[in-house]
């Protein structure tokens, strides 16, 4: 709970900083029963676009430690348990726990994630993410599924000194790349099986502004 009222604090006041939360769908569903009044003060930032909700699995497990259906129903189950607890869409998977394994970019697109993270990965799981120093990239799982995703790069890290960063050689190579996750179009193509999917690009492009 504290998670959610911080967040809109720091909304609220100068310099109105936007921020994350990552809580699983359980949580959300158990704050719109217990303490409906938060609930419905989240979903007015929600709505303005002064908070963002990521991850959006029901109960945040790891997901490779669980089997495929399970990990598809954290994912399709947890953003409709969001959707009707808070009336928002989920569109950023991005777990705090380790949830990364090749399957990942199809499932996650096929429940409706437009975006995807590495950014987290050693939270927990320890699984050693590699650093890759651009700003963002198409993430190809094993079928040919590719979401646009979010590397841990030189901007990773726990309460970063963010003067110290801005300053840095690898921030100033990040920042001639341009603003992450903004991409041209790129046509979807009907497979045999009945998904949709992109032609797959190189799996590290980095994405400029278009």
């Amino acid at each position: 709970m504290l998670s959610v009222t911080d967040a809109m604090e720091m909304a609220d006041r100068a310099p109105h900083a936007k921020t994350c939360i990552n809580l699983d769908a359980r949580a959300y569903e158990l704050m719109a029963e217990k303490f409906p009044e938060v609930a419905a003060k989240l979903t007015k930032h929600l709505a303005a676009g002064r908070i963002e909700l990521i991850g959006g699995t029901y109960g945040q497990p790891m997901g490779t430690t669980i089997g495929g259906e399970s990990n598809i129903r954290q994912m399709v189950v947890g953003r409709e348990t969001i959707r009707k607890a808070l009336g928002y869409e989920m569109v950023t998977f991005l777990e705090e726990e380790e949830f990364t394994h090749p399957q990942i970019p199809q499932i996650a697109a096929q429940a409706g994630f437009r975006y995807a993270s590495l950014a987290q990965l050693d939270t927990w799981g320890r699984a050693g993410c590699p650093r890759q120093d651009i700003n963002a990239f198409h993430w190809q799982g094993i079928d040919g599924t590719t979401i646009p995703c979010v590397p841990k790069n030189a901007l990773f890290g726990y309460s970063p000194d963010g003067k110290r960063l801005a300053g840095s050689a690898e921030f100033q190579e990040l920042k001639k790349l341009g603003k992450p996750l903004i991409c041209s179009t790129t046509p979807t193509t009907s497979t045999s099986r009945g998904t949709r999917r992109r032609p797959p690009p190189p799996a590290c492009t980095s994405m400029r502004r278009s």
